[in-house]
């Protein structure tokens, strides 16, 4: 793959997620919930194209960007769905079976990108 299509792909991920994201707003559906997934793939594709030129050649910084990245992530998604667990559990959250869901599962694909997004500034 090449960076513009990474791009390609993350525009229109992107422009169905925001038009989920409006309709739903728009008629109280629950088609707002849908639009974080691919509002979360289009933010992974356009990190990847931001990274593309670093993580392209498989030397051993990328390689090790990628392993610590996916190494704090794993951690960080236990975090979320253990602060998650306690706030549903303790009544300070009054989100359905579904709403938790789609917000988990946008977080956890957010994060490992955003871990390496950090990771090839720091090192």
């Amino acid at each position: 793959m090449s960076q513009k299509m990474f791009i390609g792909f993350g525009s229109f991920f992107g422009l169905i997620g925001i038009m989920y994201l409006s309709l739903g707003l728009a008629f109280n559906s629950s088609n707002a919930e849908a639009s974080y997934t691919l509002l979360a793939l289009a933010f992974v594709l356009f990190v990847n194209a931001y990274l593309f030129p670093q993580i392209r050649e498989n030397d051993e910084r990328a390689k090790t960007i990628r392993q610590k990245a996916f190494f704090y992530s794993y951690f960080i998604s236990v975090g979320y769905i253990l602060i998650f667990g306690g706030l549903i559990s303790a009544n300070l959250l009054s989100l359905t079976t579904y709403e938790v869901l789609t917000t988990l599962s946008a977080m956890m694909i957010v994060t490992p990108s955003i871990s390496m997004l950090i990771l090839s500034k720091r090192m």
